[in-house]
């Protein structure tokens, strides 16, 4: 897998995982009558669109060599996700939201490592 296929892959699937963070809870979630604290909510769109910004560096970086700073920035981005994780595990009794949250961050960290696998692929 080439350098410029895993950052356009990683930046489709943070644009994706983004989408989803921000607009299910505010359809889905009142549907279901389940019901949610609007901390969770808040918390779930914030990361929807965090989303959306690490998929626009990706994108960005789809376009240029790699380099020590992408390495760092990959790394911070797994760091981030097991923070994340671990707000999932706390958000658990709001199961839609504590569920999406850590999908998105077992998801991600596969993303990422995949990304990193790159940095160090020759040719």
């Amino acid at each position: 897998m080439s350098f410029r296929f895993a950052s356009a892959f990683t930046a489709a699937f943070l644009c994706l995982i983004g989408l989803v963070m921000v607009f299910i809870p505010a359809t889905y979630l009142d549907r279901t009558g389940i019901e949610v604290t609007d901390v969770a909510v808040f918390l779930q769109q914030r990361i929807g669109l965090v989303c959306w910004g690490w998929a626009a560096l990706m994108l960005a970086f789809a376009n240029i060599e790699p380099s020590p700073l992408r390495l760092r920035i990959a790394l911070i981005n797994i760091i981030m996700m097991t923070v994340l994780a671990g707000l999932a595990v706390y958000e658990w009794h709001q199961a839609i939201v504590g569920v999406n949250m850590l999908r998105l961050a077992l998801g991600n960290m596969v993303i990422a490592g995949l990304y990193l696998s790159t940095l160090f692929h020759k040719g």
